[in-house]
């Protein structure tokens, strides 16, 4: 198994915490940019199931994260906020995501596809303006 490595091309601006190692510390991706992320490419997790997992597991937890994703979409592309935004409302026990639905609605952006690289399907989720053209089967 190799290890890849990618990188965004806006990775010094997204947000981070200090993440305490047992040689010191290293910065991580926040909860909400590294759900954006892999919405943003679900084959580099590993393909659609397993970007869903990823999101579910956290999403799994007391924190609020809905303002922070909210707050972070803007530096993704719209779909990678609604990709996590409809894996969330149908598969996690989460809060209101009306935010987040208020920021997909003003975006100028055309429909935006489940998995980005299958054909669009015709069948529409119209409050996440996404096009569910493949099936995600998450394991949690």
């Amino acid at each position: 198994s190799n290890l890849e490595f990618h990188q965004r091309e806006n990775v010094g601006t997204l947000p981070t915490f200090k993440f305490v190692t047992k040689t010191g510390t290293a910065n991580v991706s926040t909860r909400a940019a590294t759900m954006l992320s892999v919405a943003n490419d679900m084959n580099l997790a590993a393909g659609v199931d397993n970007a869903a997992n990823i999101i579910i597991e956290l999403s799994d937890t007391a924190d609020a994260y809905i303002e922070e994703l909210a707050n972070c979409a803007r530096q993704f592309p719209i779909s990678a906020l609604r990709r996590v935004g409809w894996i969330l409302e149908n598969f996690a026990e989460t809060g209101s995501l009306s935010e987040l639905k208020l920021i997909s609605n003003q975006s100028d952006a055309q429909l935006s596809k489940l998995s980005k690289y299958n054909s669009y399907s015709g069948h529409i989720d119209t409050d996440w303006s996404l096009d569910i053209n493949t099936r995600i089967e998450p394991d949690v």
